[in-house]
Parts: structure tokens; C-alpha cells; sequence
């Protein structure tokens, strides 16, 4: 099946470029609480360029940088009102939400129900 307007893009990566997408992909799970730096400034940080990192990161993973954190977010974040007493208030301070709203928007249409519903 062919995809219309969707063109996948594959990189070759080197052990280095791998090695580099895998240090993305646990800085991104250690500071889920932080604000994600550019694509351009994570690849200078890494020393890589923005094109391999990002499609490196896309053919490694299966999806986005910026998918990806939402996701670890929102599982961290269900993870902590299902096993703990934080208020819901401390756990979007915790996985790097800037507002409740853009949260719970996201939570719901990722869980189909309200962070407050899965506590109860």
C-alpha cells in the first residue's frame, strides 16, 4: 500500500549515529520534566547533523522526537496518578506539561478518559 504525500525517509547510520540517537532517546527519558531543546540544538549539542538525527531517531524508533516525548510524558504521568498521591497539579509540573488544559487534552486523547477519571 502506498501512502499518498507521505515520503519515508531512510538514513545510513553508523554505529556513531546510532549510538548518538540512543544518547537522544535516554536524554529525552531522564528529563521528561525539562523543556526539550531545538532539533537543531540537540543535533549541535550531539554533534550530528538535524537531518540524520531526525530521521535516524524516526527509522530506529518508529515515530517522531517529538512524538516520542509526549508519549514517555503521558506514560510517566499515568504511571504516577495510578501509583501515587501526587496531586494531578504536581505530576503535569513533573512530565514537562506547560498547562493543565494542553494535558488533559492530550492525556484523553491518548487514554480516552480525563487524568481524574483514571484516579477514581
Amino acid at each position: 500500500m502506498i501512502k499518498k504525500g507521505i515520503k519515508e525517509h531512510k538514513v545510513t547510520l553508523t554505529p556513531e549515529d546510532i549510538q548518538i540517537i540512543r544518547d537522544v532517546h535516554d536524554m529525552i527519558i531522564n528529563n521528561l520534566d525539562k523543556d526539550l531543546p531545538t532539533l537543531q540544538d540537540l543535533a549541535r549539542q550531539k554533534g550530528t547533523n538535524e537531518y540524520k538525527l531526525k530521521y535516524g531517531f524516526k527509522q530506529i524508533y518508529g515515530t517522531t522526537i517529538f512524538r516520542f516525548l509526549i508519549r514517555e510524558r503521558l506514560r510517566m504521568a499515568r504511571t504516577l496518578i495510578q501509583h501515587s498521591s501526587l496531586t494531578i497539579k504536581q505530576i503535569i509540573q513533573m512530565t514537562g506539561f506547560k498547562s493543565k488544559t494542553h494535558f488533559s487534552r492530550a492525556f484523553k486523547d491518548k487514554y480516552g478518559m480525563s487524568p481524574t477519571d483514571l484516579r477514581l
